[in-house]
């Protein structure tokens, strides 16, 4: 009763679960109906934890299923590849939709005019960008995509990067060179192992 009267407690006692590893379907259910922020909105500290805490520990699947409830139906109903490969800002929160980082060697942000992604790297050092944890059977497959821009080099620039959870072997890379002002299309190919890789990380990297 106290928790349903008290939207402060009641987030407190949700993150203090997500923080402990509680059961996500406990934890789901102490939310409520409420539990889908608004577009735009920033995603509650509570789910963060809980669906970062269950990939961590290696329960993907765990996550995977309350992401879905958290999402809604479309995500639900989405293909199991990339979700929202346009950045078009679909409902549902990281790790299984994008997030992206701003750091002092570089960012990457969901433009706000139409739908595509921002990105800036200043090659000072290696870092990621962000991404998202993707779930795909064995099996070969192909990333490809138009960017535009200058990165002209062939070192210190951005490449997407795959890699296997939780491993961190890393199975292919996509690097954007040879980028100008006029939209050009990049591909390639990796192939998703047979064991040791139930999920994997898509990852943006300078």
């Amino acid at each position: 009763e106290v928790i349903e009267s008290d939207a402060a407690i009641r987030l407190g006692v949700l993150e203090q679960l997500a923080r402990q590893g509680a059961d996500p379907d406990k934890i789901l259910e102490l939310a409520g109906s409420d539990f889908q922020p608004a577009r735009g909105e920033e995603t509650p500290r509570w789910q963060r934890l809980m669906l970062d805490g269950l990939v961590k520990r290696g329960d993907v699947c765990s996550a995977y299923k309350a992401w879905t409830r958290l999402a809604g139906m479309q995500a639900a109903a989405a293909p199991n590849t990339i979700y929202d490969p346009d950045f078009r800002g679909l409902p549902g929160p990281a790790p299984f939709n994008w997030r992206f980082e701003q750091t002092s060697d570089g960012f990457a942000e969901v433009s706000r005019s139409t739908p595509g992604l921002f990105a800036e790297y200043a090659a000072r050092q290696s870092v990621s960008l962000g991404g998202q944890l993707i779930r795909l059977a064995p099996g070969r497959y192909s990333l490809g995509f138009q960017a535009e821009g200058q990165a002209e080099g062939e070192d210190g620039g951005l490449a997407w990067t795959i890699s296997c959870h939780p491993s961190g072997r890393q199975i292919g890379e996509v690097p954007i060179t040879g980028v100008e002002y006029t939209p050009k299309t990049i591909s390639g190919s990796f192939t998703v192992p047979a064991s040791r890789c139930p999920a994997q990380w898509l990852r943006l990297v300078g």
